[in-house]
């Protein structure tokens, strides 16, 4: 079952009214000088909040979702972020999806939720944008009854520019950016602090694969051990997600790889290694055969290559961090999307 929210009809009517007065349809009440009217469909946006509604009536049910009003791709646009909630009952099999309508500028809106990158992960809940990395490009943080989730925002070049850069197999490119802070409640006590930063080539492939040259600025303060920064280093890193064509299941190549290059000696005079991290998988889309819903639950088979983690250099047993800090690991995965 899905129950309309209100968000969309109040939404687009403050969006696109702003100090024009219009009339609400079958109102006879003229006491008022702005009135609204529903003008979601004409504006492009489409959206039924999911909530899950079962027999069990969970309190999460009656709770709603939230709305960003941002400028998302910073062409001076109030953009729309709207937020779906999920479901916790077995018996409920709707498929619920994030919106972000970009805002052309005439009244009407885009649905790029897809091709941003925003994928549904858990039970929403709420949203909120901010620039976390001080990249002047607004980032999306999405709270849900499980795990929260990061958009760090990748700045599109053609976007930003209004016009189309496809060049051969290139379709466009921008730039990554973004920090990584953490700290770790264990012997070693890690403190660590990165900040990342580099240019993306979005190749224009079935799916989508992105190819990016990052910069990589890293400091670490573990247990006993003043701040020390690690040598400014770089690294590679390839994200993609490819459809194969199979009749019978709806298939994809997915994963990521990524090299990173020495960081110099660590924080204790030993030195470091260059680490390569490789994580892929084969998975069929059960779901959408079997009735469950597209994207819902997927089987498949994945492999993971690390070797040299965090730049530890992998040695024989009983020196250094010894054969553990490679792993090779095949494994069969299954994956539930609510």
């Amino acid at each position: 079952m899905k129950t309309p929210t209100l968000t969309t009809t109040l939404l687009a009517a403050l969006v696109l009214a702003g100090p024009r007065a219009v009339q609400q349809a079958g109102s006879t009440d003229q006491t008022s000088p702005v009135t609204f009217r529903n003008d979601s469909a004409a504006a492009g946006i489409e959206f039924v909040h999911t909530n899950g509604a079962s027999p069990e009536k969970f309190l999460v049910e009656t709770m709603g979702s939230g709305v960003v009003l941002f400028d998302y791709n910073n062409d001076g646009r109030l953009d729309i972020f709207l937020v779906d909630g999920g479901a916790l009952s077995t018996s409920v099999t709707v498929r619920p999806r994030h919106r972000l309508y970009a805002n052309r500028g005439d009244g009407t809106f885009d649905e790029r939720g897809l091709e941003a990158g925003i994928r549904h992960a858990a039970y929403g809940q709420g949203a909120c944008a901010g620039d976390i990395d001080n990249d002047s490009w607004n980032d999306l943080y999405i709270t849900n009854l499980g795990p929260n989730v990061l958009y760090r925002n990748t700045v599109d070049a053609g976007k930003v520019a209004g016009r189309d850069f496809k060049a051969g197999v290139v379709r466009g490119w921008g730039v990554t950016g973004g920090f990584d802070l953490n700290s770790k409640n264990d012997a070693y006590g890690s403190k660590k602090r990165m900040l990342v930063l580099g240019p993306t080539l979005m190749l224009d492939v079935p799916g989508f694969l992105n190819l990016s040259l990052l910069a990589l600025f890293e400091s670490n303060a573990p247990r006993g051990v003043d701040r020390y920064t690690y040598k400014t280093h770089a690294a590679f890193e390839a994200d993609w997600s490819t459809p194969l064509p199979v009749p019978a299941v709806p298939l994809a190549f997915e994963g990521y790889a990524l090299h990173i290059a020495s960081k110099g000696a660590n924080e204790f005079g030993g030195p470091t290694a260059p680490e390569t991290h490789l994580d892929m998988k084969l998975m069929a889309d059960v779901g959408a055969v079997t009735g469950i819903g597209k994207n819902t639950f997927k089987v498949g088979i994945g492999y993971e290559y690390w070797r040299n983690k965090f730049g530890n250099p992998t040695t024989p047993p009983g020196q250094g961090a010894g054969p553990g800090a490679t792993a090779k690991t095949p494994m069969v995965r299954a994956e539930y999307h609510f």
